[in-house]
């Protein structure tokens, strides 16, 4: 049977997107934990899917050839292995609440890739963001769970932080049309925070080799 408390071997497969995997992505560098980082085309995938089956997806984790599928549970792995965890049980469910929380923010917008045309598409996302929107209350939610908290488990670092994080750059950064480098300017506590997890030493190493024009969103002083 796989350890999967210690393992060897860890493969990260997803698109070359700051999405889903991102924030696993993330706390596997801050956390000092080797992976492939496999990123992949759709025309890959669905090459891939011959392999893994067709209810497989993305993103996904081989750990020791054991596949792990679900984005929150690649989460919380990846927070287990690393340190970057909750240490009572009280703490781990707030985390797995802000963790599921961000969740939905790309599980609301996916939808719109189904829109073939661009400005529909951009219409379609404006209105998410909109006071009432579907992601506009989301963000309220999470602004919430934020707070004018340092961190939002206890006293370090964990995958809640750099979940929220990467959702949040994840919006401003431009990969996706339609949502605005300024769109955090409604959630003044989670524009703070975000500013202050982009400067933490580890976050700051990650996204500073990054040669794609998106990571610009993900580090300090972005505007």
């Amino acid at each position: 049977m796989t350890d999967l408390s210690h393992p060897s071997n860890i493969r990260l497969v997803y698109f070359d997107i700051p999405a889903k995997a991102e924030p696993v992505r993330l706390a596997f560098h801050v956390g000092g934990v080797k992976f492939t980082d496999e990123r992949v085309n759709g025309a890959q995938w669905q090459g891939m899917k011959v392999e893994y089956g067709q209810y497989a997806q993305i993103p996904l984790l081989e750990v020791d050839g054991r596949r792990i599928y679900q984005t929150v549970n690649l989460i919380l792995y990846a927070a287990l292995i690393t340190g970057l965890n909750a240490t009572n049980l009280e703490d781990e469910l707030r985390l797995r609440e802000i963790i599921l929380a961000c969740d939905d923010i790309p599980n609301t917008f996916s939808g719109t890739f189904s829109i073939s045309n661009a400005e529909e598409r951009i219409v379609a996302r404006t209105v998410l963001f909109k006071p009432g929107g579907r992601t506009y209350c989301q963000m309220k939610r999470i602004e919430e769970l934020v707070g004018d908290r340092e961190y939002l488990i206890g006293d370090k670092l964990t995958v809640a932080d750099l979940t929220v994080f990467t959702n949040c750059c994840m919006l401003r950064c431009g990969h996706f049309e339609g949502f605005p480098r300024d769109c955090l300017d409604g959630y003044p506590k989670l524009k703070t925070f975000v500013e202050r997890i982009s400067s933490h030493p580890k976050v700051l190493e990650y996204y500073s080799t990054h040669t794609s024009a998106w990571a610009a969103g993900f580090r300090p002083q972005f505007s």
